[in-house]
């Protein structure tokens, strides 16, 4: 669907991807038969709601409370920039449930259907690219919430269950900027071996092919790095860290490709000529792949690279600390070994020199049966 709608498939994407897949992680049982069968057949589309005015990167500074009163959570405050918030039937929603717990550890998961009285939507974004993927703000005005519609019906961890979520959605978004950039690859290398200049083919031109080639190759390593990361995820391994650099790298990756095609359209690549449609034009794919890198939770590639970096520093660090606790390991293996040597060395030779009586020798004296036996098995621990 990247490669052909990419606005269109973020109805379809977020919905069966970070819309449900709080659910289907970390839902109770009630909560996986009440909603995943009306969010597969379509009836019910879904929309995942943690950004903020005030914390987008930081995602764990969010400032949307749910306050605990008998059987409900009352919620207040406002989520921006909410895929799908207009077309939205439900909402996974981050809220603080303990004021008191700064950071992620105060932070719980909540469905929060769309007729939920206090829930509203502002006016729909005028995005700069993809305007037909629908947001706006999701708020929340002494909005009652059941208790039963907390996630896994345990406060706390709901930021764990955002991080998990979003692995998936980070790769979502990278395969997309993968088909999107395809797809203007294709134009724009029709194109170039339509279009003519000094008569031939302007696709003859190096320059042209450069372009052309740096963009084929950004692609498959963009592929590469997504099939991977998605490969060690259905293992169930944890790719936080792989599926950031997939999708920093892709949608950059997709920006890059844009202003490419662009440049080999020439003056067609900056309109959109009634008489001459051209596939790719500067409100299509330039604007639009600005978009992604900041897709999903509005955290740019800055960003990402912040989070690669500090998932680098802590396997570092780790690594450091298994190494230096294996090297103090066998330094302390080495001494321990080195007493015992010395020490079955001296007491083999107090052994030698009283069996041959040396005078010289202070103590000399003849071994007991009892001394002979220490020094035999002394020597066999030595062998």
């Amino acid at each position: 669907m990247g490669y052909t709608s990419p606005a269109f498939r973020s109805l379809i994407g977020t919905n069966n991807g970070i819309g449900s897949s709080g659910i289907i992680i970390d839902g109770t049982e009630e909560q996986k038969q009440k909603y995943l069968p009306r969010l597969a057949s379509g009836e019910l589309i879904a929309s995942f709601a943690l950004t903020e005015p005030d914390a987008g990167s930081d995602a764990a500074a969010l400032k949307t409370t749910a306050v605990r009163d008998g059987d409900h959570y009352v919620f207040n405050g406002t989520k921006r920039f909410i895929t799908n918030a207009p077309l939205a039937g439900m909402f996974t929603v981050m809220a603080r449930t303990n004021p008191e717990i700064k950071g992620a550890g105060g932070i719980s998961a909540f469905v929060v259907e769309r007729d939920t009285p206090g829930l509203s939507l502002g006016k729909p974004d005028h995005k700069m690219g993809q305007k037909g993927a629908l947001t706006s703000d999701v708020i929340f005005d002494n909005c009652r919430v059941p208790v039963s519609q907390l996630i896994g019906g345990v406060e706390g961890v709901g930021f764990k269950t955002a991080m998990k979520v979003l692995d998936k959605g980070r790769l979502h978004i990278a395969a997309i900027c993968v088909g999107a950039a395809q797809r203007m690859l294709d134009d724009a290398l029709r194109y170039a071996m339509e279009r003519k200049q000094f008569g031939k083919p302007i696709a003859e031109f190096r320059l042209i092919q450069a372009m052309l080639a740096d963009s084929k190759a950004e692609i498959y390593a963009s592929r590469c790095m997504i099939i991977d990361a998605a490969g060690k995820r259905d293992e169930g391994r944890n790719v936080g860290t792989e599926a950031s650099c997939a999708k920093m790298f892709a949608s950059e990756m997709c920006g890059r490709v844009a202003d490419r095609a662009v440049q080999i359209h020439g003056g067609r690549g900056l309109f959109h000529l009634r008489r001459h449609p051209c596939p790719v034009h500067q409100g299509q794919t330039v604007r639009s792949a600005k978009v992604t890198p900041t897709a999903p939770a509005a955290i740019h590639s800055d960003g990402r690279r912040c989070l690669v970096l500090r998932a680098g520093i802590f396997v570092l660090v780790i690594r450091l600390e298994y190494q230096g606790a294996l090297a103090t390991k066998e330094r302390t293996s080495q001494v321990t070994w080195c007493r015992r040597v010395s020490y079955n060395k001296r007491e083999a030779f107090q052994l030698r020199s009283s069996d041959h009586g040396d005078p010289g020798l202070p103590n000399a004296h003849v071994a007991s049966p009892s001394t002979r036996q220490r020094g035999r098995a002394t020597r066999r621990r030595c062998c």
